[in-house]
This record gives C-alpha cells, sequence and structure tokens, in this order.
C-alpha cells in the first residue's frame, strides 16, 4: 500500500493540533485522571484580568522554560490532564479554562480567536509566568486522526501523514484531496459539513459526486441544552413554553445541517422562533447561560463543562438514535420528537478520482475497526464525547445517505434549494 496522506478538514470541530504524547508507564490513565482532578480542585487558582474578569489556571511541576498547554475547542484544562501531569516531572506545566469553560466565569460580549489570544497574553502577564514559553495547542480532531495514523503506521508499514488544512468550512481540505488526483490523500473530518455545503454555500466549488466514503471513525455526541436557569425540565416542557411564547424562543446550533434540521422541526410544531447565528461556539455557550438564547443544539464537548462542573447549562437530550452511554440523557426519539434524530459523523473520504482500489478500500475500513479497539483510542474518543462507531465503506456510504436524505427533507420543508455545482 502506497504512503498514505491524510487532510484533516479544520472546520466545526478540528482546530491546529499539537503533539500526540505516548501513554505514560507509570500510573495507569485512571490513578492519573484522579490524581490530577484532585490538585485541579484544590490548587487551581482565579487570575484576575484588567477589566475584573477571571480565568482559572493550574500549575505543576518546577522549572524552565514554562509550558502553557491551550485546550480545544469546547475543552478546558481537563483534557491535558495526562499530558500535564507526565511533563511537570521535568518542568512548571500550566493549563487554563478559556473564559466560560470549566471553572473560568462567562464574559460578555462577542468572543473570537483574536479575543481569545488576549486574554491568553493577558493572563500569562497577571500570572506573572516568566518568559520564555513553550505553547503547546490541540483540537480534538487532529488528535485523534493522529492517534489513528500512529495505529495504521504500524499495521502497514507505511508512515501515515496528517496534515491539517483550516478553512472555507472544510472547503481548503477537500478541494486538496480532489485535486491531489492520487490514491493515498484522504480526507479526515465531519460529514455534516460536506453534507450541508449545497445549502451553505452561495456556490458549490466542488461536486459532491467526487466524494467516496472510506470509513466512519467515530460519532459525534450532539445534545440540546438550555440555561438552567430556565427551570426547564424536559424537551416537551420547552416547546410547551415556546408554542405559548410566540417569538420567546431564540435558538442555534452549531453548522449548517443542524440549523436546518433544528429549524424545520420548529416549524413542523408551528413554533415562532428566532435564529441566533455565531461565528465561536464559546460566544454561543456564554449566551446560552446568559438566558440571551433558550436552546442550543451543539456537540456535547462544547457545552459540557457548564453542564457539568457550573450546572448552568441543562442538557434535555441527545440527538442520537440510541443513548449514550455516560450521559443519563433519554434520545429526541424516545421522546417522541424523531425529528430532531442526529447522527454526527466522522470518518474518511476519498476522491473519485484519485480511483482507490476497492481492495485498498476495503482494508483502510477494516483496519480502522482493529484501532477503534484499541483502549487507549476508546479512552480518547470518550474524552471528546466521541462514539466509537467504526463502519466500513458501504456502513459509512449508508449513514451518509440517511443524512443527506434528512437534510433535504427539512430544506424542501423550509422552501431552500440546494446548489448546482459551477
Amino acid at each position: 500500500m502506497p504512503r498514505p496522506y491524510i487532510c484533516v478538514a479544520s472546520a466545526l470541530l478540528l482546530w491546529a493540533s499539537g503533539p500526540v504524547l505516548a501513554q505514560p508507564a507509570v500510573e495507569s490513565f485512571t490513578d492519573q485522571a484522579k490524581s490530577w482532578w484532585a490538585g485541579y480542585l484544590a490548587d487551581s487558582k482565579l487570575i484576575s484580568l484588567p477589566g475584573g474578569r477571571k480565568l482559572n489556571l493550574y500549575c505543576q511541576g518546577k522549572g524552565a522554560p514554562v509550558v502553557v498547554l491551550e485546550s480545544g475547542l469546547g475543552a478546558g484544562a481537563f483534557n491535558w490532564r495526562m499530558v500535564q501531569a507526565s511533563l511537570a516531572r521535568t518542568t512548571k506545566v500550566c493549563a487554563y479554562d478559556r473564559a466560560g469553560y470549566w471553572k473560568s466565569p462567562p464574559s460578555d460580549g462577542a468572543r473570537d480567536a483574536g479575543v481569545e489570544a488576549d486574554d491568553f497574553a493577558a493572563l500569562l502577564k497577571a500570572a506573572h509566568l516568566p518568559a520564555p514559553y513553550v505553547i503547546v495547542a490541540h483540537s480534538y480532531g487532529g488528535h485523534i486522526a493522529r492517534l489513528y495514523a500512529d495505529r495504521l503506521t504500524k499495521m502497514w508499514g507505511h508512515p501515515v501523514v496528517v496534515e491539517n488544512r483550516p478553512g472555507g468550512d472544510g472547503v481548503i481540505a477537500i478541494n486538496a484531496v480532489i485535486q491531489a488526483k492520487d490514491d493515498h490523500t484522504l480526507l479526515w473530518g465531519p460529514t455534516a459539513n460536506f453534507v450541508g455545503h449545497p445549502y451553505s454555500l452561495d456556490q458549490m466549488p466542488y461536486d459532491p459526486k467526487e466524494l467516496v466514503p472510506v470509513a466512519r471513525v467515530s460519532g459525534t455526541v450532539v445534545t440540546l441544552g438550555v440555561p438552567a436557569s430556565l427551570n426547564v425540565n424536559s424537551l416537551k416542557e420547552l416547546l410547551a413554553t415556546a408554542k405559548q411564547k410566540k417569538g420567546w424562543l431564540n435558538w442555534t446550533t452549531a453548522v449548517t445541517m443542524t440549523d436546518i434540521i433544528l429549524e424545520g422541526f420548529l416549524q413542523s410544531q408551528g413554533i415562532d422562533a428566532t435564529h441566533i447565528k455565531y461565528k465561536q461556539p464559546a460566544e454561543a455557550v456564554n449566551d446560552l447561560v446568559s438566558e440571551r438564547i433558550q436552546l442550543y443544539s451543539s456537540a456535547y464537548a462544547i457545552v459540557r463543562a457548564q453542564a457539568q462542573s457550573g450546572g448552568k447549562v441543562k442538557l434535555l437530550a441527545v440527538q442520537a438514535r440510541n443513548r449514550v452511554p455516560g450521559l443519563d440523557l433519554p434520545t429526541v426519539g424516545e421522546l417522541g420528537f424523531h425529528g430532531l434524530d442526529f447522527e454526527g459523523l466522522v470518518g474518511i473520504i476519498a476522491a473519485r478520482s484519485s480511483n482507490l482500489p476497492d481492495a485498498a478500500r476495503d482494508r483502510i475500513g477494516a483496519d480502522i475497526k482493529t484501532v477503534s479497539k484499541d483502549p487507549q483510542v476508546a479512552e480518547r474518543l470518550a474524552a471528546t464525547a466521541q462514539l466509537n462507531v467504526p463502519g466500513n465503506a458501504a456502513e459509512f456510504a449508508q449513514s451518509i445517505d440517511e443524512q443527506v436524505k434528512q437534510l433535504n427533507d427539512s430544506a424542501k420543508r423550509l422552501g431552500l434549494k440546494p446548489k448546482a455545482v459551477q
């Protein structure tokens, strides 16, 4: 098999990543996580920033240079627990929670990458952390892709290279794979982006028929959350309130596909509601907590901090067809609202023009299933709120077809038409 090359679509959930670190041999994950958590609760500190806001910072170890850990989407210091504890044996290592996550209070106003960067710089100064710094950033998507790449490299005897191609809602990565025109350049990413492109883009810059399913890797856990302060105890109760109070409900989701699904569902229920759009997920979480919006359909990873530690977000249901292990939440189907079903698929895609041999595609699918049984892979997936649901090309294709049909049905209800390929 030729040297595989995977482009990661850095769209909704996949940002630039740092290195994947191997499991420490000294402690088990469970023991290390417990030890880190105890230290985090006891020793992390809220650092005051200019303007009166505060960010939570947790440092371990001594020495220089100071290693500063920046978390990915929907994550906080907790996601670095294994890495931080290991690095702290040799130097000082600090992780922090961005505004609105875990122990850091939410902030007012819009949040974007520039604001987050300013906060980061202000935190380093306010905490009196001595320069120079080694800054390590990650996103769960690139992180998981690299973990699979490491396992597949060992299985295939050839390097599997992962390169992030962020931007354009995944279009940059998609075009890179299509234009490569070879059978060893593949796309790794969420399907909701390219399935939704015919409705979200002004014109289609590529032909969707060029994308060929190779293997399903995982499923993103998507939940429906409300402000805890609303004192709403069920989805049925929320919808009943929204019907009674015309124009009261403000809602948002994370991607175009769930935008259309939720809007179509609300329309079918006779609910007059307003769609509020955000560029940054953290901004939507802050507005959810403060009741500027009353319903948020998002990846569980985005709202987990406020739902777990802060208790400021109440989760009403998961949008998957089956219950999610570890989450005591009903499915929307159980509640009688099948129109809200949504399976967040993540997988590997090839370009049709690459002429990837069927035998190679079958082997990749089979080997992904093998890798998914690795306990470390399963642990990393769970830590990032991903379902371990590997599938071969046929299974992945069927899942995508179901997404496309659901989206088209919802779009038709709303009078939306897909864009044609230019």
